[in-house]
C-alpha cells in the first residue's frame, strides 16, 4: 500500500509546490512572468467599448473594428474629429466620409495574429456586427521568432476560449494554453523578471487603453520625420533600431503554419458572418521594409497573401508606392499619429465604402 501512497503523495507536493507562482509576490521577483496588462483585454474578454458601439448605432455611424500591435495603438485616440480637420493629406470629401465612420480598436504591444483573432472572435461572439473589420497584417504577424510569442500564448488567450474552439485552434496552441494553466511553473518559469514586463511598455499601454470608453479624442499634433527629411542621427537610430529588431525578431524567419492558420480563421468567420475584412500591412520606413525583404528573400509571406484573396479576405499594401501620402514616422516601424486619419479612410476605401 505504501508503494501506492508514496508516488501519490509526490505527486501532490509537486502539485502544490508548483502553485507558489500563483502567489503575485512571488511571480513578480521570481519568475520569468510578463506583465498581462498588455494581454489584458482578450485575457479578461473586454467589452468596455460597447456603450460606444451603441453609441455609434444610435448617430447611425458605421463601425470599423481594428485589430493589431503597437503598429496600430493610434487608434485608441484617432483619428479625432480634430485630427481628420487638420490633416493635410485627405480630401474634404474623404474627411465628410471619414466623420461617418467610429474605430473601435483592440491592439498590444508586440501583439501577432493570435491576439488580433482571440480579440476578434471575442467580438463577434459577444453579438457585435461592425461594419468593417480591420486586420494589421505583415510578415511580424505571422512570425513565431517573436520576442513575444511564447507570454502572448500563455498570457493572451483565455482557457475558456481555447476550450470553446479547441477543434479550430491549433493543437500545439492549446495545448500550451492548457498545460499552462494546469501547471503555473510551466506558464511563470523560475528565472529573472522578463524584459516584456518593462515598464515603459505597461505606462503606454495603459495610458492608451485607460479611457477605451471614450470616442477617439486626440488633439491635432505635431508633424513626424518625413521620409528624405531624415537629419544623419535620425537615420543612424532608425538603422540602429531595425537592427536590433532584426536581431530579435527576425531571425530564421518563416511564415508559421501554426500562426498563418489564424488569419484563415478570420477571413472564414467574416465571410460567414457577411462583414468586409481588410488585411493591412502599415506602412514602414524603407529602412525597416529593406530589413523585412532580407528576411524572406523567397517571398513566402507573398504566398501566405495570395491564399487569403483567394478565400475572399481583401489585401491592403500600404508600403505600395502611392498607398500612402503621408510618410510621417515615429521610428522606423510606425507610423506617426497624423498619418492615421488617411490609413483610416484607405481601409475604408478599401473595404469598398
Amino acid at each position: 500500500m505504501k508503494k501506492v501512497y508514496f508516488p501519490v503523495l509526490i505527486a501532490l507536493i509537486v502539485f502544490a509546490v508548483d502553485k507558489v507562482a500563483l502567489i503575485p509576490a512571488f511571480r513578480q521577483c521570481c519568475t520569468t512572468a510578463p506583465s498581462a496588462s498588455m494581454y489584458r483585454l482578450s485575457l479578461n474578454s473586454d467589452f468596455r467599448q460597447d456603450e460606444l458601439v451603441a453609441q455609434a448605432r444610435r448617430e447611425s455611424k458605421r463601425i470599423m473594428m481594428t485589430f493589431g500591435s503597437s503598429r496600430s495603438l493610434g487608434y485608441f485616440s484617432g483619428p479625432s474629429i480634430e485630427q481628420i480637420e487638420s490633416s493635410q493629406y485627405i480630401s474634404a470629401e474623404q474627411k465628410k466620409k471619414l466623420k461617418s465612420w467610429d474605430v473601435i480598436n483592440s491592439a498590444a504591444p508586440g501583439a501577432s495574429i493570435v491576439t488580433e483573432y482571440v480579440r476578434m472572435i471575442q467580438w463577434l461572439d459577444h453579438g457585435v456586427k461592425p461594419d468593417l473589420l480591420a486586420i494589421e497584417f505583415s510578415r511580424f504577424s505571422l512570425n513565431a521568432n517573436s520576442l513575444w510569442h511564447d507570454e502572448e500564448i500563455k498570457n493572451g488567450i483565455p482557457l475558456d476560449f481555447v476550450l470553446k474552439n479547441i477543434l479550430s485552434m491549433p493543437r500545439g496552441h492549446s495545448a500550451t494554453v492548457i498545460g499552462s494553466r494546469v501547471f503555473a511553473l510551466s506558464r511563470y518559469r523560475i528565472g529573472a523578471p522578463s524584459a516584456v514586463s518593462a515598464p515603459i511598455w505597461e505606462g503606454l499601454f495603459n495610458k492608451l487603453t485607460d479611457q477605451l470608453a471614450t470616442r477617439q479624442h486626440g488633439s491635432p499634433v505635431g508633424p513626424g520625420v518625413r521620409v528624405g527629411q531624415e537629419d544623419p542621427l535620425a537615420l543612424a537610430t532608425y538603422r540602429h533600431v531595425a537592427s536590433e529588431m532584426n536581431r530579435t525578431m527576425f531571425q530564421g524567419y518563416r511564415p508559421d503554419p501554426d500562426m498563418t492558420k489564424y488569419a484563415f480563421l478570420m477571413v472564414e468567420r467574416a465571410k460567414r458572418d457577411g462583414i468586409p475584412i481588410v488585411l493591412w500591412n502599415p506602412a514602414a520606413h524603407p529602412i525597416w521594409n529593406a530589413v523585412e525583404e532580407a528576411a524572406d528573400p523567397r517571398n513566402r509571406f507573398a504566398r501566405v497573401v495570395r491564399d487569403l484573396k483567394r478565400g475572399g479576405g481583401i489585401y491592403l499594401d500600404l508600403n505600395l508606392t502611392g498607398a500612402m501620402k503621408c510618410d510621417e514616422f515615429s521610428d522606423p516601424v510606425h507610423s506617426h499619429q497624423n498619418c492615421f486619419p488617411e490609413l483610416a479612410i484607405r481601409t475604408i476605401e478599401a473595404g469598398g465604402f
